[in-house]
């Protein structure tokens, strides 16, 4: 879904649910999606798309609330969407019924991947942004107003979701305001998972903690090999991590506890697509751990024409040299 780059907007309505009450507030008819307000849904939908703070879930069941709504409407297209977005709104009402004074305006909005006709189902809830205008003529009176939010300033709340598929990794793109505690997994009756970009700075971050928390155990060897495999795996298309600690770790021992590390971190899966991006943002910096926690850092193409790697002493000692024209304490 994150590929996708062209949308086009087939229907869009706007409930409001209402914890004080006992009933949403259903519309009775879609939106007029008239040129600004069609350009209205699909930036905040292309927004949504690449958000850098995005998560995946995955239905708990096909017949889960939110799972069959969604579906029907992407078998069935326009002829199902008002009916389900009243059932929709209500399994929402029924959700944050138990919750003190919130409110939330629901947006469903299917759409359709310009590219390669598919449809998903974009469910935005949009929080009104307080704004203040000068009353009168005076400096001290200012008149509030409510207004929905726009693209720039981006949604809290929201999912981007696709047809259920048990052989699918994920079902769904969210992300969930701290206050929006019912969103997840209540309302969209998922489980969270990691995302490319986590996954990937998970590997990163956890081998290099790893490594340092390993080094009396490890050879400068082979804790460079290990650096470098991940280095240029993140930035493959794809990476079995289990397949690459085999190749790198020897050690069955060190080689379960760098993968268990891995889990207990928070991967979701040992093989999975990376972020290049993210990966390739990352490899620009080069950092070398050193005896008591001293380190070298910098970007990689200066730091290397910085360091050069002298041969090992007879007692095991790492030599290195570093030549430069500027030094001094900071």
């Amino acid at each position: 879904m994150q590929s996708i780059q062209r949308i086009e907007i087939e229907w869009a309505i706007l409930h409001t649910a209402d914890s004080t009450g006992d009933a949403p507030m259903l519309a009775e008819e879609q939106l007029a999606l008239d040129e600004d307000v069609r350009a209205y849904f699909e930036d905040h939908i292309k927004s949504c798309l690449k958000s850098t703070q995005t998560r995946m879930g995955k239905f708990f069941a096909s017949d889960s609330a939110i799972a069959a709504a969604c579906g029907r409407m992407i078998e069935e297209g326009v002829t199902s969407f008002y009916d389900v977005s009243h059932a929709v709104a209500w399994w929402l009402q029924k959700q944050i019924e138990r919750e003190n004074g919130v409110t939330a305006d629901l947006a469903i909005c299917p759409f359709i991947d310009s590219d390669t006709g598919d449809r998903f189902i974009a469910l935005l809830k949009l929080d009104p942004m307080r704004v203040y205008l000068k009353d009168g003529d005076t400096q001290a009176a200012l008149q509030q107003m409510l207004v929905m939010p726009d693209a720039a300033h981006g949604l809290v709340t929201w999912a981007i979701i696709r047809a259920y598929n048990e052989e699918t990794r994920y079902d769904m793109l969210y992300r969930a305001d701290n206050g929006d505690d019912y969103w997840v997994p209540e309302f969209l009756q998922c489980e969270e998972l990691a995302t490319p970009r986590q996954m990937t700075k998970i590997v990163l971050g956890e081998t290099a903690k790893w490594l340092d928390a390993n080094s009396e155990n490890l050879s400068t060897e082979l804790a460079m090999e290990l650096t470098q495999a991940i280095r240029e795996g993140t930035q493959q298309d794809a990476l079995d991590l289990e397949e690459l600690a085999e190749r790198v770790i020897p050690n069955e021992m060190l080689r379960d506890d760098y993968l268990g590390r891995m889990l207990d971190k928070g991967m979701t899966q040992l093989d999975f697509q990376p972020d290049r991006e993210f990966s390739e943002r990352q490899a620009r910096k080069r950092t070398y751990v050193l005896d008591d926690g001293v380190t070298i850092q910098g970007p990689s193409d200066v730091i290397e024409d910085l360091i050069t790697f002298l041969p090992k002493s007879d007692d095991g000692m790492v030599r290195i040299a570093i030549e430069t024209r500027k030094f001094y304490q900071k």
